[in-house]
């Protein structure tokens, strides 16, 4: 089994052997590329390394100890509804990441797929630039090229909205649509969701559709129908609602 060792060190230019704690096995940790020690063992993991490097120019040396960390097998992304949503008043978040065993480092390098859309950070943190959908790539440092994607998407949010009718009253056994504008015009969810609200006396005889048709059957009493829309593309922490008073009669 390879297990990578992460060490930051100042001289990396020759190394010798190392001697793993809490046995006696010397291991061969010459192959040194960037700032990462690749040790061909069998060894477990939790066992402190020690050792040195030497310039090979001026010979000059420095002494090392290391943790020794099984490699990632899988890099899990906190489990979410649906892609990181980001928007207006909302436009950054945190990833939250984990690798898999425990006991591998848990440290990642970040990327993002089009940054004209969303970027990220050397800490995770995620930044809305544009409306539109991309990805982020988070992967593993210790060299085992284990990562997540996440989806991203950078919404255009409703702010506002208003219900409205070509009139506002309606007789029993008569129908009448009533209509929802958004603000802005194009955001990225349309969707309207809407309610009715009148006397107990009259519930039985008054229905609204999901499309905002209110239909009032034969037999129902005089009063006032409370006809709401509730804009689904609104942030969560946000009610954007309107509401529009019908008289039966």
């Amino acid at each position: 089994m390879r297990w990578y060792i992460a060490a930051l060190l100042v001289l990396l230019a020759a190394a010798g052997c190392a001697l793993a704690e809490g046995t006696d096995k010397e291991l061969d940790v010459r192959n040194i590329k960037g700032n990462t020690l690749t040790i061909e063992s069998t060894i477990r993991s939790d066992l402190i390394v020690h050792g040195e490097v030497k310039d090979a120019g001026t010979g000059e040396k420095a002494g090392f100890d290391v943790l020794v960390h099984p490699p990632t097998k899988k890099v899990v992304a906190e489990p979410m509804e649906g892609p990181l949503y980001l928007a207006e008043g909302f436009d950054q978040a945190a990833l939250v990441l984990r690798n898999e065993p425990e006991e591998a480092l848990q440290y990642w390098t970040y990327t993002a797929a089009n940054e004209k859309i969303a970027t990220v950070d050397g800490q995770g943190v995620v930044h809305a630039v544009s409306p539109g959908k991309t990805t982020v790539t988070a992967t593993a440092i210790d060299g085992s090229r284990r990562h997540a994607k996440i989806a991203v998407q950078v919404a255009v949010e409703v702010t506002g909205i208003a219900v409205s009718a070509k009139q506002t009253e309606v007789a029993p056994g008569k129908s009448l649509t009533l209509k929802a504008s958004l603000t802005p015009e194009k955001p990225t969810e349309k969707g309207v969701e809407w309610s009715a609200a009148c006397d107990p006396a009259m519930e039985e005889y008054v229905k609204i559709s999901k499309t905002g048709q209110l239909t009032v059957r034969k037999g129902c009493p005089s009063g006032a129908v409370r006809v709401t829309a509730r804009a689904l593309g609104a942030l969560p922490s946000a009610e954007v609602t309107d509401t529009l008073e019908i008289l039966v009669r």
